[in-house]
């Protein structure tokens, strides 16, 4: 279904105009503050730190290589689309005006950052896929090959966190 509604959208012309919409959109979502709660954590700063730095921080930094990865490699917002659609559940949706609508998991004050990259990172996954099937390069291996651009281009750690 998801895919006839995009393809009558690619059909209307709206390509990069559209395209920044929903970058500019993830941009913002991933800017939210985080809602977690100092309470919650009966005084213990240290927890609350380290869960600060795990699930805010660093997802803070991983979606905003991977949203300017997305954007040097002009993936268009259709494939972003599709990839909202396969990853984290398909609980981050992007809407056909280019808003972004999540469903909130258990930890829903932190994990919405989680929840780009893991749409982002397969959107990156499909770009090169579709790219290496357009020029006729043999799949094997296709694992190494991505581990090494994405390793080298963000970082091990995306790489662990969101290709694997």
């Amino acid at each position: 279904m998801i895919d006839d509604i995009l393809e009558d959208m690619e059909a209307c012309g709206l390509d990069e105009s559209f395209r920044q919409t929903v970058m500019s959109n993830l941009e913002g979502f991933v800017e939210q503050k985080p809602a977690l709660d100092p309470n919650m954590y009966g005084g213990d700063a240290k927890a609350y730190g380290q869960d600060y730095r795990e699930h805010c921080l660093k997802p803070l930094h991983h979606s905003r290589k991977l949203l300017e990865y997305t954007n040097m490699l002009e993936i268009d917002a259709y494939e972003i689309m599709r990839a909202s659609d396969m990853a984290f559940s398909g609980r981050l949706d992007i809407h056909p005006d280019g808003s972004i609508e999540y469903t909130a998991g258990q930890l829903a004050a932190v994990e919405y950052r989680h929840a780009v990259c893991a749409v982002l990172a397969t959107a990156i996954r499909n770009h090169y896929i579709n790219k290496w099937k357009a020029e006729d390069e043999e799949l094997d291996g296709l694992n190494d090959k991505l581990r090494e651009i994405i390793r080298a281009r963000l970082s091990t750690r995306i790489w662990r966190n969101y290709f694997m």
